[in-house]
């Protein structure tokens, strides 16, 4: 039963909220996790989920991940994870494109997850899917 309230108190920080406080001080804009002044101002900030995803989209994400598990010839295919992703414009003699860049990695034969790889994805003209000619890239 002691081992029940630990864990309690352990998670307990976890659900807390944490608020952001606007105060003006000396006519400039002061932003703390305490209230600053008496007539602090408590902001609501919006969790925007495109930020998280770096405005890619879910589906697209997952088109590209399952593109690179296909084609990625790793040791554990089950291990496979998605470290980090970006959209990036990219140029070159042929022109520019749009590419979801992403930082990938599986675990190697010791059972152990080693450097991560790049990968990248073509996306089409509007960004919204993969291109083409992905298949030639890969």
């Amino acid at each position: 039963m002691k081992y029940l309230g630990l864990v309690l108190t352990a998670l307990l920080p976890l659900s807390s909220h944490a608020a952001i406080y606007k105060c003006i001080i000396d006519d400039v804009p002061t932003f703390s996790q305490t209230p600053c002044s008496p007539d602090a101002e408590t902001l609501n900030i919006k969790d925007d989920k495109s930020a998280k995803s770096n405005g890619v989209s879910d589906e697209l994400l997952k088109q590209c991940s399952d593109l690179a598990l296909k084609t990625g010839g790793w040791r554990d295919p089950h291990s496979f994870v998605v470290l980090s992703h970006e959209h990036q414009w990219r140029s070159d003699a042929s022109g520019a494109r749009q590419v979801l860049a992403m930082r990938v990695n599986a675990k190697n034969g010791y059972g152990g997850y080693g450097d991560s790889k790049p990968f990248n994805c073509f996306l089409n003209h509007n960004g919204t899917g993969l291109s083409s000619v992905q298949h030639w890239v890969n």
